[in-house]
């Protein structure tokens, strides 16, 4: 489960990257900047995504056991 959240939050990130970078290098600003940003901007979409990631997968995870519980105790 870790292993798939790291690779979709990768991906984010490098489409964060571009997409920041890219914005950078149409408003005519100096290329290094544009990889500061663009960089910086990936490292906090990674974190992001990560966090919600998991916290979505807790959350989906706590909801099955709480079905399953309720349907033991049900008798079905």
């Amino acid at each position: 489960m870790k292993q798939y959240i790291r690779s979709l939050a990768v991906t984010v990130a490098v489409l964060a990257f571009f997409l920041i970078a890219g914005i950078g290098a149409c408003s005519d600003v100096d290329p290094l900047v544009c990889g500061y940003r663009g960089i910086c901007g990936a490292i906090f979409v990674y974190v992001g995504a990560t966090i919600a990631l998991r916290l979505a997968m807790r959350i989906v995870v706590a909801q099955i056991i709480s079905n399953q519980g309720n349907q033991n105790r049900n008798g079905s």
